[in-house]
């Protein structure tokens, strides 16, 4: 990434080959291999960001915006997220987490309904230490010596959680999980590999574009957990819709064109 002006960015986040980033005069955004950079206007007061491959995240003391990553001058959603000292944003597919200084706000991301993201709900914690999404679990380190797994059921309230596991282990922050790896800091770099079966994902992310388009369910845990397992699908009024389901390797994004 060119730096010619040897401007400090932080909270850097890269995707569709571009770049975004938090200086002291506002968000950065610009072309990964150009350079320069714009720096998109009201936005001094953001506290952290994220982006995926499709949208830019902008935290607030109150407020998660989203914008559009190839077009982030335009504002597509602003909602309350209900976190207080909101501090951070964990991202990982599909999943969007806030985290404030007594608790953690999740979301959805692939798509806006009704003018904003769908809430999974809020888990309170006081004391806070760090906390990440992925896929069906929640990870959350209540202190500095433990990071608990939640299994988590979308609510619009108080988030639906039942703890399933815990690492007993030293953290300090910057906790990541993409359903599949915790990874945290400690006195350097950690990681603990999570042998659960839950779906982390589906593809396509956003929208069925087709009728007869592919539709798959990305997993995490034993292979052999998910042998019986199938994919039902059901039409806006909850009728079922006909279809094979067969356990196949991870696909690609050309596969669902």
């Amino acid at each position: 990434l060119l730096n010619a002006k040897a401007v400090a960015h932080g909270s850097l986040c890269m995707a569709a080959g571009l770049f975004v980033a938090k200086g002291a005069d506002g968000v950065h955004w610009g072309n990964a291999a150009g350079p320069d950079f714009s720096t998109l206007p009201g936005t001094t007061d953001v506290v952290d960001l994220a982006c995926d491959d499709r949208s830019l995240y902008l935290l607030r003391a109150t407020t998660l915006e989203t914008r559009g990553l190839a077009t982030p001058s335009s504002v597509l959603a602003s909602q309350a997220h209900g976190v207080a000292g909101a501090r951070a944003l964990r991202i990982a597919p599909q999943r969007l987490a806030v985290v404030g200084s007594a608790g953690v706000a999740g979301f959805t991301t692939g798509r806006l309904v009704s003018g904003a993201l769908e809430a999974l709900g809020v888990f309170s914690q006081p004391g806070l230490v760090d906390a990440a999404l992925g896929g069906e679990l929640l990870a959350v380190a209540p202190n500095a010596n433990e990071i608990r797994l939640y299994d988590v059921a979308p609510s619009s309230a108080a988030m639906s959680t039942r703890q399933i596991a815990r690492v007993l282990a030293p953290i300090s922050g910057k906790l990541s999980f993409d359903g599949e790896m915790l990874e945290w800091s400690s006195f350097g770099y950690k990681n603990a590999k999570v042998p659960l079966a839950h779906a982390i994902g589906v593809q396509p992310s956003s929208a069925v574009a087709a009728a007869d388009q592919h539709l798959a369910l990305d997993v995490a845990g034993p292979a052999e957990a998910w042998l019986a397992a199938r994919l039902d699908v059901t039409d806006a009024l909850g009728s079922p819709l006909p279809g094979a389901s067969l356990k196949v390797p991870p696909l690609t994004p050309a596969d669902f064109r």
